[in-house]
């Protein structure tokens, strides 16, 4: 792609574009095996660099090879119906004068950008500002992410910590899900931060003074991002606890009604248990009103029973 222009080349034309003044972006969407080999036969990539770009990677870095910058992004997608947290993973090789993106399946950072640099005059002005845009894009990912992830994070609280005694058993698994998706996010922003703060630093010969100031405010999108997870994570570990904390208080009243009604019922089986034992001397037992005046007495053990539970303000 010279300039802001965008097409399909054939692999023999990158050698006379790369000549031409302006600047080449080769975008690799679910390549076949042949044009995986533009990365060997036509940039002659280092050979690392090329296998680190073909598997998939699980956190964000960039390496320098001198002539040019390997680097390795991830943006989110909407969580999967089986609670998974959706990845997209770019691979990016910048140089000074050209850009190649890797990458399976359609990822909306790098359509984005396309649209941009074809449809806004200037855009692609250098290699440095298409991977800052497609970065940006990429972070805005999170970004909305995490606007979305605020909402749930505020009303589990609620739902928590004003209506504790209506939180049905089936929130720990909101829980769980929470605290997972949380942690995904952080092991995704906290490598990226580490590849902004070498851009924005100006590590890289291919990064022009006029892309730095850009890369920073990229970097500071995610260190806020950074920042909330942490909270969110915090957030999430206390719902929990708070959680735990309902369940206990249930079955500590549970316990307690069932202790009651045992001690209640334990002064009834007392006298009964006297009166069922087979002796003749037993007071009483020929009396005609003996076994009403032993209900009464059950009866009269149990009120005073709740009685005293009452005034040590046992219920």
């Amino acid at each position: 792609m010279p300039g802001a222009a965008s097409r399909a080349v054939a692999v023999g034309d990158i050698d006379r574009m790369l000549a031409e003044p302006g600047v080449l972006w080769v975008d690799l969407q679910d390549p076949t095996e042949q044009e995986a080999r533009i990365l060997s036969e036509v940039f002659k990539f280092h050979p690392l660099a090329i296998e680190d770009c073909v598997s998939e990677a699980n956190h964000a870095k960039v390496d320098d090879y001198g002539g040019y910058v390997y680097m390795v992004a991830h943006a989110v997608k909407p969580v999967t119906r089986d609670g998974k947290l959706g990845v997209e993973e770019v691979d990016c090789f910048l140089g000074k004068r050209y850009v190649v993106t890797y990458h399976k399946g359609a990822v909306p950072a790098i359509d984005g950008t396309r649209r941009r640099c074809g449809e806004i005059p200037g855009a692609a002005r250098s290699a440095d500002m298409i991977v800052h845009e497609v970065l940006d894009r990429m972070v805005d990912t999170f970004v909305r992410h995490i606007e979305g992830l605020d909402q749930r994070v505020d009303e589990l609280e609620h739902r928590l910590f004003r209506r504790a005694h209506l939180v049905p058993r089936s929130v720990i698994n909101e829980i769980f899900a929470l605290k997972k998706e949380v942690l995904q996010i952080k092991r995704l922003v906290s490598p990226l931060r580490e590849v902004l703060t070498r851009f924005s630093r100006g590590e890289f010969p291919v990064v022009g003074d006029e892309a730095k100031p850009h890369f920073r405010d990229v970097y500071d999108h995610v260190y806020r991002v950074a920042d909330l997870v942490d909270s969110f994570r915090d957030v999430v570990t206390s719902a929990l606890e708070t959680y735990l904390t309902v369940v206990a208080n249930r079955t500590n009243e549970v316990m307690k009604v069932l202790t009651i009604f045992s001690v209640v019922l334990m002064t009834a089986s007392l006298i009964a248990g006297i009166y069922g034992m087979n002796f003749t001397v037993l007071p009483g037992k020929d009396w005609p009103v003996g076994f009403w005046a032993s209900l009464g007495l059950m009866a009269t053990l149990a009120v005073v029973t709740l009685i005293i539970f009452r005034k040590r303000k046992w219920i």
